[in-house]
């Protein structure tokens, strides 16, 4: 695997617009350093404060405006003020930075460099050992390391958003860096690898191999996404991807399995607010029992959303002509009304046989949502269910209970 050697940089300097576009240009075209300029030290500190791990340096000037460039003097504040706010950053992350002047009265200044360290003269010369100097320190990071052993899959998840890459570079370091990060705490990234999932889902949108009525309003179904991508019936919108007869699907079989993976550990921390109390109660002592403190799930579940992306990235580049995406997008017929031969009772009790949660004889239940509520053997209503597309269980359960309802609960709520 090709490895390229990228850098993010922060410079501060007021005058980077006038005399530093050429230094900025050589930056990005020879060395891969990606540099965003402001003028003012406020500016330029507040936007490595907002996202401390994406950047990798900063470059400082030695005079520059501390807090305005419009109603200020340029002078060394700015440039001690900046130097003492990366050091207090030290608590959370050490970022190297690098004095980059021109002003001839400090060149012989003593004192100056003992103040800041090493300083660099704007000339082709210090600007080409400062660009030497700072791919070599940047290059000795874990972090940075990491961003450069992982290159393929970094470079897309960062096209997505910085907060893809952010994330999955935090899994990663905890991954190979466990003693960095003792304090490591799994459960807080199972919704975000659920919300790369959706940025992926909302790319391939664009290319028309997800269509346009699993986004709503701009929220994204993932489970409407997933069943379509897998060549699934989508009942919700009444969609399928290609000739059902012939089990067409743009995804393969793994990639289909690592999908609901991370969305069904995603759900489970994003939706706790819509359920009732009992079930959040529920849901979090899963949470706390089984899945909190396990490193290595998070962990094969990061390198999983790096596969899902790297995959469908693959796909998306050799398939992008919307039109011809959309034409294997085929309408799914609604029926008005359930014949009679299909009426089931919506009555029953939970019953378990060879491993299948069902009522009666044609309606079978998701197990896990039985397991979390302890609801076998519980009358319950069904309030909503369609047909069943599990190739497993639908020739003896055709249909499928999406929504049920404890009788002893709706009992209670009528009092």
């Amino acid at each position: 695997m090709e490895q390229k050697e990228e850098y993010n940089v922060i410079w501060i300097d007021d005058e980077w617009d006038t005399i530093g576009k050429t230094f900025i240009q050589i930056c990005e075209k020879r060395h891969k350093i990606h540099i965003k300029a402001f003028k003012t030290r406020r500016e330029g500190m507040d936007v490595l404060e907002q996202n401390l791990k994406f950047w990798d340096a900063v470059i400082l000037d030695a005079k520059a405006y501390n807090n305005s460039s419009t109603n200020e003097v340029a002078d060394v504040d700015g440039l001690y003020e900046a130097i003492k706010q990366i050091e207090r950053l030290k608590l959370k992350r050490h970022i190297p930075y690098f004095v980059l002047t021109r002003q001839p009265d400090l060149m012989d200044d003593k004192m100056f460099e003992k103040s800041v360290g090493k300083f660099y003269k704007k000339n082709a010369e210090g600007q080409n050992q400062l660009i030497t100097d700072l791919k070599k320190e940047v290059g000795n990071s874990p972090r940075h390391q990491l961003k450069v052993f992982y290159n393929d899959v970094m470079e897309r998840l960062y096209s997505l958003d910085i907060e893809a890459g952010e994330d999955v570079l935090n899994i990663l370091e905890a991954m190979h860096y466990p003693d960095r990060y003792p304090d490591f705490e799994p459960v807080n990234y199972y919704n975000k690898l659920r919300k790369i999932l959706e940025w992926n889902f909302k790319e391939a949108n664009k290319y028309g191999i997800i269509p346009d009525e699993c986004i709503e309003d701009g929220v994204t179904n993932l489970n409407q996404s997933c069943c379509y991508l897998c060549g699934l019936n989508c009942d919700h919108i009444h969609l399928r991807y290609g000739d059902e007869t012939k089990k067409e699907r743009i995804v393969p079989k793994h990639i289909k399995d690592m999908m609901f993976l991370v969305l069904y550990l995603g759900n489970i921390k994003s939706h706790t607010a819509k359920l009732p109390k009992d079930d959040i109660d529920r849901l979090e002592r899963y949470l706390k029992d089984e899945v909190r403190n396990s490193r290595y799930l998070i962990f094969s579940l990061a390198l999983q959303i790096c596969e899902i992306t790297m995959w469908l990235g693959r796909y998306m580049d050799e398939h992008p002509n919307k039109e011809e995406n959309l034409r294997k997008c085929v309408r799914l017929e609604v029926k008005d009304s359930i014949d009679q031969e299909d009426k089931i009772d919506l009555i029953g009790v939970i019953e378990l046989d060879n491993g299948i949660y069902h009522i009666g004889s044609k309606v079978c239940l998701n197990p896990i949502f039985v397991k979390q509520r302890e609801w076998l053997e519980k009358e319950v209503k069904i309030v909503k269910y369609s047909e069943n597309i599990n190739d497993k269980t639908k020739n003896q359960y055709p249909f499928f209970a999406s929504n049920i309802q404890l009788i002893e609960e709706q009992e209670n709520s009528s009092k």
